[in-house]
């Protein structure tokens, strides 16, 4: 008699469609991977069920049948390639690595909170990390009128005359 056993893998694919959104708005969207989170949590929970119950074989030789969820995939690219030529791109961490950024202290030399900060540019956030992210010329000029104002105001406030 010959008892003949070994490893095999199923692999199946569960489709879902979502709706990208900016993580501000997330009512704006609907995520494709929480739709499928009730589906996954049941397949995942197979090993744990005995056969006769609808769960994955037992051998007593091996033990249980293992199951791994192992790879989600999709989505809108978040990593989009940007260069454009004739710029230089450098990462910049903000609020820590910004060129001359002078907190001033209070009396009690406490800099908690000194740095105002602002969320300002061109086109919408309702469309932000979609399919349908861009903006129109206007919106971009608009934009540089007022990166212009809130840069030359900073600079009145600061007394800036030599920013090379």
């Amino acid at each position: 008699m010959c008892n003949l056993f070994f490893n095999s893998s199923f692999a199946f694919k569960i489709t879902s469609r979502g709706q990208a959104a900016h993580s501000g708005y997330p009512w704006l969207g609907r995520s494709a991977v929480s739709a499928q989170l009730p589906a996954l949590s049941r397949i995942d929970q197979l090993g744990d069920l005995p056969a006769q119950k609808g769960g994955l074989p037992y051998s007593e030789k091996f033990g249980k049948t293992t199951l791994n969820i192992g790879h989600i995939d999709g989505g809108v690219p978040q990593d989009l390639d940007t260069d454009v030529e004739g710029f230089n791109i450098t990462a910049v961490n903000y609020g820590t690595d910004v060129p001359n950024l002078h907190i001033y202290p209070d009396a009690d030399g406490s800099t908690h909170g000194k740095v105002k900060r602002y969320l300002y540019g061109p086109g919408s956030i309702f469309v932000a990390h979609g399919d349908h992210e861009g903006l129109r010329l206007w919106q971009l000029v608009e934009a540089v009128k007022g990166y212009k104002k809130l840069v030359n105001t900073a600079m009145e406030r600061n007394k800036v005359t030599n920013y090379a």
